[in-house]
C-alpha cells in the first residue's frame, strides 16, 4: 500500500517501537472555530497498489489493474490546472513531448466514477539531462554490405565517466547488464568521398549551412583527402546521409558496445592495453589525461587527420577501426534538459537545451573540430 500526504508519498519510520509518519501541519487558530475553516484539516491517504508507474529517462510508463481513468498532473493537482488523461491499459509517454516543463513533481492518479483509487508521485530532478531521441528502425539486412561488419549479439554493462561537469551530463544509464541484439556497423568512419557521392546523387542541402563542410574548397573535396573522414557536418546532416545509404545512426549504447565489446576494454586493440596516463587539471571542472600510446595503433596526437584504415593494428575484435585517435563520432542519441535562458533576438524565455552524444576520442594534442561526423550503423 501507499501512504500520501498533500500529494507526497510517505515512508513510515519506526522509532522507539512506534511507527511515525513525517507530515507538515500548520497551526489552527482559535479564531477559526465556528467557521468554514474548521474543515481546513489535513489527512493521510492510504491507497492499495493499483497503479504501476516507472520512469526511465524521458519515458514514463504506467498502467492499472482496475479503474477507468489515469490522470497525470505536472505539479500539485489544482482547479486552475488541467491534467492529461489516459486509459488504464499499459501506456508510455514522452515527458518532454507531453508537458511544457517536464521536470519537478508529477502526480499520477487512478480514478473510477470520480473516486480516487490510487495515487503515485514521482520527481524528476531539475536540469537533469534525459534521452529524448528515438532509434530509427529498418528491415533487417539479409547480407552484410561492403564496408560493413556484423556486430554479434552479446551482454554489455554500460559504464560512463566524464572529465568535466560544466554542462548537465547524462546520468541515467541502465545499471543492469544489457542484452545487445546483433547489428551491422561501418568498419570505418564515413569519408569525404562517400559524403560527396551522397550530395551529388541526393542533391541534399542542409537547413543550417553554418560551418557545413567548411574544410572543403569551393564545395569540393581538397585534393588527396577523399578518404579522410568527413567533418563539419551536423546531426541532421549525418541522419540524412544514413537514410540515403539505407542505414541509421547507432545509439550511444550500440556504439559503446561495438567499440568496447563485452570485455569492456578501455582500448580497442587489447583488453589489457598498457597506456601511460598523466592527469592534467585544466580548470576546477575540467580534467584531461595526457596519454602515451603506441603510434602504430592510432594517431597519437599530431593534430592532423588521415585516411581511414591507416591503423589496421588498432582494430578491435569485431574488426572496427579508427575508434580512437580519429574524429568524434555522432550517435543517434540526443539528451535534453530544461534550463532557463533568454533569447534576445526573439525576446523569449527558452527552457529546452539539447546535447548530442558523441563517441570516440582524440589523444592529447589533437585539435577538435565543431560539428563533426559520425560512424553510421546499419541493422
Amino acid at each position: 500500500m501507499w501512504w500520501t500526504w498533500n500529494h507526497t508519498e510517505l515512508k513510515p519510520a519506526e522509532k522507539n517501537g512506534r511507527w511515525q509518519i513525517p507530515v507538515d501541519l500548520e497551526s489552527f487558530a482559535q479564531k477559526w472555530l465556528g467557521t468554514n475553516n474548521e474543515g481546513a484539516v489535513g489527512a493521510i491517504a492510504i491507497f492499495p497498489e493499483l497503479l504501476q508507474v516507472e520512469r526511465k529517462g524521458d519515458v514514463l510508463s504506467f498502467s492499472a489493474s482496475r479503474g477507468q481513468t489515469i490522470r497525470i498532473w505536472s505539479g500539485h493537482p489544482a482547479y486552475d490546472q488541467t491534467p492529461k488523461e489516459y486509459q488504464i491499459g499499459a501506456q508510455q509517454i514522452s515527458l518532454h513531448r507531453v508537458f511544457e516543463r517536464p521536470e519537478g513533481k508529477f502526480v499520477i492518479q487512478l480514478l473510477e466514477d470520480g473516486e480516487l483509487l490510487d495515487e503515485r508521485v514521482i520527481w524528476v530532478e531539475t536540469g537533469l539531462a534525459r534521452l529524448t531521441s528515438q532509434k530509427a528502425t529498418y528491415f533487417p539486412a539479409t547480407t552484410v554490405p561492403p564496408g560493413m561488419l556484423r556486430i554479434p549479439e552479446g551482454a554489455f554493462r554500460m559504464k560512463v565517466k566524464y572529465g568535466d561537469d560544466f554542462i548537465p551530463n547524462p546520468r541515467e544509464y541502465p545499471q543492469e547488464e544489457l542484452s545487445i541484439p546483433a547489428f551491422l556497423m561501418d568498419k570505418h568512419p564515413v569519408t569525404n568521398a562517400q559524403f560527396g557521392q551522397f550530395l551529388q546523387v541526393s542533391k541534399y542541402h542542409p537547413q543550417d549551412t553554418t560551418n557545413f563542410l567548411r574544410h572543403w574548397r569551393g564545395g569540393k573535396i581538397p585534393q588527396g583527402q577523399e578518404q579522410f573522414p568527413v567533418t563539419y557536418v551536423s546531426y541532421e546532416d549525418a541522419q540524412a546521409y544514413a537514410r540515403w545509404a539505407g542505414k541509421r545512426l547507432p545509439t550511444e549504447i550500440e556504439w559503446q558496445y561495438a567499440a568496447q565489446t563485452s570485455d569492456l576494454r578501455e582500448w580497442p586493440w587489447s583488453k589489457d592495453a598498457q597506456v601511460k596516463r598523466t592527469q592534467q587539471v585544466i580548470t576546477e571542472t575540467l580534467t584531461v589525461s595526457k596519454l602515451q600510446v603506441d603510434s602504430t595503433l592510432c594517431n597519437t596526437g599530431n593534430g592532423k587527420l588521415y585516411p581511414v584504415g591507416s591503423y589496421p593494428k588498432g582494430a578491435n575484435p569485431f574488426g572496427l577501426e579508427d575508434l580512437v585517435g580519429c574524429v568524434w563520432q555522432i550517435t543517434n542519441d540526443v539528451q535534453q534538459w530544461h534550463q532557463p535562458a533568454f533569447d534576445p533576438q526573439r525576446g523569449q524565455l527558452l527552457l529546452a537545451r539539447q546535447q548530442l552524444v558523441v563517441r570516440g576520442r582524440w589523444p592529447a594534442g589533437v585539435e577538435l573540430h565543431p560539428k563533426i561526423d559520425a560512424d553510421i550503423a546499419g541493422i
